[in-house]
This record gives C-alpha cells, sequence and structure tokens, in this order.
C-alpha cells in the first residue's frame, strides 16, 4: 500500500463512518448526491480539525473559505462555520482523532499498513456499510 492509496482508504472509511455516526441509511447516502455531499463536507471538517490541532481560529478561517467559496465572513458565516466545527468536535470526534493519527503516524514514516490498521480499530461503521470499505 503506498501513502495516496492509505490516504483515499481513509477517506473513503472516514466517509462510511461519518454516515454511520449520522445514522444516513445505506440506500440513502448511494442514492443521493445530497446525503454524500452532506458526508464530504463532515469529512472536510473532520480533516481541517485534524491537520489544525488545537487552533480553533485556523480553523475557522479554513473552513470559512471552503465552505462559503470566498464570500464575505459576515457575522452569519461565521455563525455557521462554528456552528459546524462544534457539531464536528462533539459528533465526529472518534473520526477527527482517526485522522489525526493517520496523520501522526505518516509524519513518522510508519508503514501504510500498520497506519491502515491503526486507523481502522478507531471508528466504527453500521453494518450496511462494511462492504464499501476497502
Amino acid at each position: 500500500m503506498t501513502n495516496s492509496e492509505l490516504f483515499s482508504n481513509v477517506q473513503v472509511l472516514l466517509r462510511k463512518a461519518i454516515a454511520s455516526r449520522l445514522e444516513m441509511p445505506r440506500e440513502e447516502y448511494d442514492s443521493s448526491l445530497d446525503h454524500k455531499n452532506a458526508v464530504n463536507v463532515f469529512l472536510t471538517d473532520v480533516m481541517s480539525i485534524a491537520y489544525n490541532n488545537g487552533n480553533d481560529a485556523a480553523v475557522l478561517e479554513e473552513l470559512s473559505t471552503l465552505h462559503h467559496y470566498g464570500e464575505e465572513d459576515t457575522p452569519e458565516v461565521i455563525e455557521f462555520v462554528t456552528k459546524q466545527i462544534i457539531f464536528a468536535k462533539t459528533k465526529l470526534s472518534a473520526e477527527i482523532a482517526a485522522f489525526a493519527k493517520m496523520h501522526e503516524m505518516n509524519q513518522a514514516k510508519m508503514a501504510p499498513e500498520v497506519t491502515w490498521e491503526t486507523v481502522q480499530k478507531m471508528v466504527s461503521i453500521a453494518k450496511e456499510y462494511e462492504d464499501c470499505v476497502p
């Protein structure tokens, strides 16, 4: 497994973990672009929080830019993104920890296979999603 494959596999795993955490039925996820987009937004939140560990200002700035495509950071935009961050930290903490661990192990030059095994153990997915994880 290469680092690129690891990153791709972890993204797939986390998408399924997020969909599971949101109690999104697999049939709805598979058939709805809106559901997939919602999961992708939360995946972006998870990755940003993990990469910017402890720096909420950086997370807020990054996600404001990503979610609002350069719109002015109005109080409404800041409030929306702040709620997204709070939700992610509250409901998706295992997914944030798993992505942070992957990043940490990758920086330490751990074998991708070892990192993959570690990350898989850190999150849970609904049985209905088990067949679509690499």
